[in-house]
């Protein structure tokens, strides 16, 4: 352990070292109030359960008097450091304690710690980029400190570059039936509902009990999978260590709520979502629906019947994960941007790569300037 004035720094270095971490943990994500449902410690454990494998704890704790009070979530896989949910969590962030003994000046100190004690020699990890990091986290607040970024020990600063979008629906800014019009109600969702309960008995299912799931997760894998293939990538269940993700977050602690929820015909499930509860925020993970109903929208029926849920029993915010597509912007109120920070060691080489990093996202910045660059760099290969 490495003591700094009133703070110490520790590393979890294995995942029999996390699991002895457990309640303190939970204690800390308890205490963050902006704590990210991918960061918690049954989450997590879920991770260990399916990718532990490959993947090893690298996790900074910092505590002050004796006490834990922040730890930064991250591992090492292949030699690449990354947060430990990464790539199956939507959102990370640095976990900290906030309450009236911890001040802002405490928190740049906190990250300054997490990150020095992370560029060691000892450790096996060659590049680094610490990714879906939303723009108000309480990294990239001490990061935008010009003072802590430019102390946190590594030689070359961090590298903070633009990812993506995170929308969001917030359901607490109008009256339930004002929120139910808007969003779940619209003439085309209406018209869709109708004509599915024509065909036969329409049933929402909120969460689907344990006698359920192993048939469920075996037609929610297929029809993933199938989704995906259509859309041109690849499910994160098309392996078997993604089945025991799955599993394991479904059938594990209830802390983070996960669950699935169905959209039935006739006793058929026509759409099921994966989604994540915490408090006061649903994060709709998964969804995916049969494709012999996609000229139903039976995806978006579902959805309709969700917000409905969640607005019922008081969810404050309704996530719709990382990513920008069409469907979510007919319902998000708010969009918060996430962010990768990319971290560089000792060293010439990542100095250069730093470097060259930094000038590919200025490029990116300028849609002209980087077209321009793609035909050149196209042309010479």
């Amino acid at each position: 352990m490495v003591a700094a004035g009133k703070f110490a720094v520790s590393l979890i270095r294995s995942w029999s070292e996390f699991e002895q971490h457990r309640d303190e943990w939970s204690n800390i994500w308890t205490a963050d109030p902006r704590a990210e449902i991918f960061t918690n410690f049954d989450w997590l454990a879920a991770i260990a359960h399916a990718y532990g494998d490959r993947l090893v704890p690298c996790c900074p704790v910092i505590s002050n008097s004796g006490k834990p009070v922040a730890i930064l979530p991250v591992g090492v896989r292949d030699g690449f450091l990354n947060f430990l949910s990464s790539p199956r969590g939507d959102f990370n962030d640095l976990i900290f304690a906030a309450d009236s003994a911890l001040s802002t000046a405490d928190l740049d100190e906190v990250c300054r710690l997490a990150f020095s004690s992370l560029d060691d020699q000892a450790l096996t990890w060659q590049n680094a980029c610490l990714e879906n990091v939303v723009e108000d986290s309480w990294l990239l607040k001490a990061l935008s400190s010009s003072d802590t970024a430019a102390s946190t020990g590594f030689p070359c600063r961090p590298l903070i570059a633009q990812h993506g979008v995170g929308p969001t629906a917030r359901l607490t800014e109008e009256t339930p039936e004002a929120l139910k019009k808007k969003l779940c109600r619209k003439k085309t969702t209406k018209r869709r509902r109708n004509q599915l309960a024509r065909l036969g008995n329409l049933e929402f299912v909120a969460k689907l009990d344990q006698n359920e799931l192993p048939q469920a997760r075996e037609l929610f894998v297929k029809l993933h999978c199938e989704r995906r293939l259509a859309a041109g990538d690849e499910s994160f269940l098309e392996d078997e260590n993604g089945k025991q993700f799955l599993k394991a977050i479904l059938q594990g602690p209830t802390q983070h709520s996960a669950k699935l929820s169905a959209l039935r015909l006739d006793g058929q499930n026509i759409a099921l979502c994966l989604g994540l509860e915490a408090d006061g925020r649903y994060s709709y993970y998964a969804p995916t629906f049969d494709a012999e109903w996609s000229k139903y929208a039976a995806g978006d029926v579902l959805l309709s019947f969700m917000l409905e849920d969640a607005i019922d029993r008081g969810v404050e915010v309704f996530d719709f994960g990382l990513g920008d597509e069409a469907y979510k912007a007919r319902f998000a109120s708010e969009t918060r941007e996430v962010f990768k920070i990319h971290l560089f060691g000792s060293g010439v080489k990542p100095r250069l790569k730093r470097a060259a990093l930094s000038l590919r996202e200025t490029v990116k910045q300028n849609p002209r300037l980087y077209g321009a660059m793609k035909k050149v760099l196209n042309r010479s290969s």
